[in-house]
């Protein structure tokens, strides 16, 4: 729960503009009020909003984009994208995370062609806090290196350490708690030396709360009592209730209960007086945990309902599941089971919601400028409507004109009649127009979304020409199956075959990513696998997969810091010596099922990516272990991507699981491989209902 406290005291302790004093306001309003000129008019405008932002959000947001509309009519794109700035700010402050977005977007774009190189740094420092707000966290880095390149050109050394902090907030939220404390003192070390006291104190909780993590509590119990003096000193008093908030979970993490008990209920006092329902809520949901822990476990449920209640009405879905979580787990030791029951099906339904909303991802690059293009041509017919209503609403105050003067003069009637018929003649000629142009923006809009589909469907047909026909493989293998079921037209999924003197290689892989960016991979991996096996003549499973993870390592450039493409794949790779009747086995996260005699056994595989670069550079040259079996004749061999196990669905709307893959093997093995593959298939349409297919699914089946 720390982790998304921390994040919210980091946007509020992090400011991007300086509050302005009463006189400075008075001086902006009559400027506004007097002035003839637009452009002092727009950056009076502009600056009058960054005065108002956190003292009146409504009026700031009204002020900002009136400066934005202004300047980009006088082309003084600075104020135009700091404007634009601040209104992506305070759409953050309101939770508005989508608008949010799409202002620091705009921002950006309108500040590149400037000389604003502070303003641009704090575009893109905000982008990168909105990103990792709503969790997409590759681009949040991004977007904070690149404020860091920015403001290491310009020197701004508060600016840096800003950075190195919101860079080590990101990688402790992807869970690479070495590279987080890294950036956590780096940050830390230029606040000191600045003399940002208040400010290093922020960054010496987020270093507490690894060590937290971490279970070495004596070292973050330090670093939150410093903190909390720092904030004593300073007068911040809801900094002071998190630094307290977080020495109650160090203490509770080491057995002391009493003295977390006490600096729990320091925090709810202190709140009492400055309210913040966040950390209030965290405060509630530790003294559950608290009490659970004590064994008190109906203080507990009343704690935990009271917390998750706070955190709905805040849509804080991921501390929605840990409360729900430790909820259920006190109604099933004091055996309320429908309570529990109840409970972990809100739980169900909240990470269904999750999950789906997490794995909608776009296909490729071509798509994403399709939808982009799609909604400007639909502000677009939005504006043409907005005319259009115009133009019918100036027809109508027209007529009821010449309602109201009635027949006074035949003349005048006469020459109103005329005019209103040029107005109309002029009117419908304007919606001709405007007409012709929705129609051909329409049928644009429909040749784009053809020649996407076009493409993606001819990469399919590239990506198809790949893969060996299963003719070529049943020369070598008698009985087997490829189930191949790709979650788009075009699958992160590939099998591999080869042979090789009187050796069979066959691989199942699953590289990053499903769709386009997936099928990218996938052209990779089948290149270097016909490298390393067709070329090199390399034959021996682990060190093929050595050599491979070298390929991606080096093709994709993964060696360099300054590359975030830290793609790569999963596989299990098997050869089979068709003289000795032997069959080796290699694999990198993904497992070989083997059935004999009646009975299932797993071949591990190593806890290792293919591709990507660790922390330690010496780690970059894997190694993989290589295991050798007899065969016996009717063994049976399973390789498989994890699409297969972790689909959703059933009764229980959960994942299918590796328990069940190997109970539905151990039925269907005897089976011919055919009929086998058909089974499988009937069976994942059966469990997969109304869910939506989640990933690529590929499953190969040998009989030797």
């Amino acid at each position: 729960m720390l982790q998304r406290l921390r994040n919210v005291v980091l946007i509020l302790l992090l400011p991007i503009f300086h509050m302005a004093n009463q006189t400075t306001i008075d001086s902006l309003k009559k400027v506004i009020a007097t002035s003839n000129s637009n452009k002092e008019i727009a950056e009076a405008q502009y600056m009058f909003s960054v005065s108002l932002q956190y003292k009146d959000p409504k009026l700031a947001l009204e002020r900002a984009h009136i400066a934005a509309r202004l300047s980009k009519s006088e082309e003084m794109d600075h104020v135009h994208g700091r404007s634009l700035n601040v209104i992506g700010t305070i759409e953050y402050q309101r939770g508005v995370w989508d608008s949010a977005s799409k202002y620091f977007n705009l921002a950006i774009s309108v500040l590149k062609g400037t000389q604003d190189s502070s303003a641009l740094s704090d575009s893109y420092n905000n982008l990168g806090l909105t990103n990792h707000r709503i969790g997409n966290f590759s681009s949040a880095l991004e977007n904070h290196l690149q404020a860091l390149r920015i403001r290491e050109a310009t020197n701004k050394r508060e600016l840096l350490a800003s950075s190195y902090h919101n860079i080590g907030w990101v990688y402790d939220d992807q869970g690479n708690k070495e590279a987080a404390l890294e950036h956590y003192e780096k940050s830390l070390a230029l606040k000191k030396e600045l003399g940002l006291e208040e400010l290093a104190a922020n960054t010496i909780v987020n270093i507490g709360t690894i060590h937290n993590e971490m279970g070495e509590y004596d070292k973050a119990l330090e670093a939150f009592l410093e903190a909390k003096d720092v904030y004593e000193e300073t007068g911040d008093k809801l900094s002071y209730a998190i630094a307290m908030l977080n020495i109650a979970d160090a203490y509770k993490n080491m057995e002391q209960y009493d003295q977390s008990k006490k600096y729990y209920v320091s925090v709810l006092k202190t709140l009492s007086e400055h309210h913040n329902q966040f950390i209030e809520a965290h405060a509630m949901a530790g003294l559950g945990t608290l009490h659970k822990k004590m064994k008190r476990y109906q203080t507990a449920i009343n704690y935990l309902s009271k917390s998750i209640e706070q955190f709905r009405s805040m849509s804080s879905s991921s501390e929605m599941i840990v409360g729900y979580k430790e909820l259920s787990e006190c109604y099933d030791i004091t055996q309320q089971y429908q309570k529990a029951s109840e409970i972990k099906n809100k739980l169900i339904d909240l990470k269904d919601s999750l999950n789906k909303v997490n794995s909608q991802n776009a296909i490729a690059e071509m798509q994403t400028k399709y939808e982009t293009t799609q909604k400007e041509k639909e502000i677009e017919l939005l504006s043409a409507n907005n005319e259009i209503q115009s133009l019918a609403l100036e027809k109508e105050q027209f007529f009821r004109q010449i309602f109201i003067s009635g027949i006074i003069v035949l003349v005048i009637i006469a020459v109103l009649l005329l005019r209103g018929f040029r107005i109309k003649q002029k009117n419908n000629q304007v919606l001709a127009e405007k007409n012709d142009i929705i129609n051909k923006q329409n049928s644009d809009l429909a040749i784009q979304k053809q020649n996407i589909v076009d493409s993606i469907n001819y990469a399919k047909r590239i990506q198809e020409s790949i893969l060996v026909d299963e003719e070529v493989i049943a020369q070598h293998l008698k009985d087997f199956f490829i189930y191949y079921e790709p979650r788009d037209i075009v699958s992160g999924d590939f099998y591999w075959f080869s042979n090789l003197g009187g050796k069979s290689i066959i691989a199942a892989v699953d590289c990053t990513g499903h769709g386009v960016p997936g099928a990218f991979m996938s052209m990779v991996g089948n290149s270097l696998l016909n490298e390393i096996v067709n070329m090199k003549g390399i034959t021996r499973p682990s060190e093929i997969l050595e050599q491979l993870h070298l390929g991606v390592f080096n093709d994709l450039q993964q060696h360099n810091d300054s590359t975030s493409a830290q793609d790569g794949m999963d596989l299990s790779l098997c050869c089979i010596d068709h003289e000795n009747n032997t069959l080796e086995f290699a694999g990198a996260m993904n497992h070989l099922f083997m059935v004999r005699n009646g009975q299932i056994d797993t071949l591990k595989a190593d806890l290792k990516h293919i591709g990507g670069r660790l922390l330690r550079k010496e780690e970059d040259k894997r190694t993989f272990n290589n295991q050798i079996i007899e065969v016996e004749k009717g063994d049976c061999f399973y390789l498989m991507s994890d699409g297969y196990t972790d689909q959703f669905g059933g009764e229980k709307r959960k994942k299918l699981g590796t328990k069940a893959l190997k109970d539905i093997l151990l039925k269907h093995h005897a089976k011919g491989m055919a009929e086998q593959k058909k089974i499988y298939a009937s069976l994942m349409n059966e469990w997969k209902r109304n869910f939506i297919q989640m990933d690529d699914i590929l499953m190969i089946g040998l009989r030797l």
